[in-house]
């Protein structure tokens, strides 16, 4: 049973509430009022009685703290949205802008979640033509352009075929400018297939699919 007692605190004046609820092991309670400066202490085993709407309003607040920290907890993915195509393979959606200075085409620049890495293929359906073997005249390797924008360190550029054996994707640049924000290259993939796409530069990360297709 809750006991009253009146204690000083300071100039603030403490009185116990007889209307409480008694709980089991709990410490003393401390409610003060900054308008009366006073305070009312409970005696162990004792906590103030709270009306309906008070406690549906206490468990309103509790389930908003948790999904706030669970939306903060959530992690930065670096993968763009995916769309699971006919032959199975999970490809990845372009995202719906732009790099800011880059080409003004909306839904054919893929980009990471934070928006640091951006791949462009320059003007391919992705289907497979033209030779395998490097231009003779050139040097050049067989592949597609594309474009990268992208913080001020180098591109490190892999890719594996996910639906089969394949060698790895071959990525080259000739850009005189690594450290730069924006970069050329070409990126050729040896077979058709589901082809996953990683590009790193710095701390950022860019993983996306792409669907490579035969011209046969």
């Amino acid at each position: 049973m809750c006991q009253s007692h009146a204690a000083i605190i300071g100039e603030q004046t403490a009185n116990v509430n007889p209307k409480t609820k008694p709980i089991f092991g709990a410490a003393h309670s401390v409610l003060i009022s900054t308008k009366t400066h006073t305070a009312e202490v409970f005696s162990p085993g004792c906590l103030p009685a709270y009306s309906r709407t008070d406690q549906l309003g206490i468990k309103v607040i509790s389930l908003l703290l948790i999904l706030i920290g669970a939306l903060l907890a959530a992690p930065i993915q670096s993968a763009p949205a995916q769309t699971a195509h006919s032959s199975g393979c999970p490809v990845s959606l372009p995202a719906p802008d732009y790099p800011v200075g880059g080409p003004n085409v909306s839904n054919a620049w893929y980009a990471n979640a934070d928006r640091t890495i951006w791949a462009f293929f320059w003007g391919w359906d992705f289907v497979r033509r033209g030779p395998d073997q490097p231009d003779p005249k050139t040097g050049y390797v067989p592949g597609q352009k594309v474009l990268w924008y992208k913080p001020a360190s180098s591109l490190i550029v892999t890719g594996r075929r996910t639906d089969g054996a394949a060698p790895p994707l071959v990525y080259t640049s000739r850009d005189p400018r690594p450290q730069g924000t924006m970069q050329a290259s070409r990126i050729y993939f040896p077979t058709a297939g589901c082809w996953d796409v990683d590009a790193k530069a710095g701390s950022s990360e860019l993983r996306f699919v792409v669907l490579v297709k035969s011209s046969n």
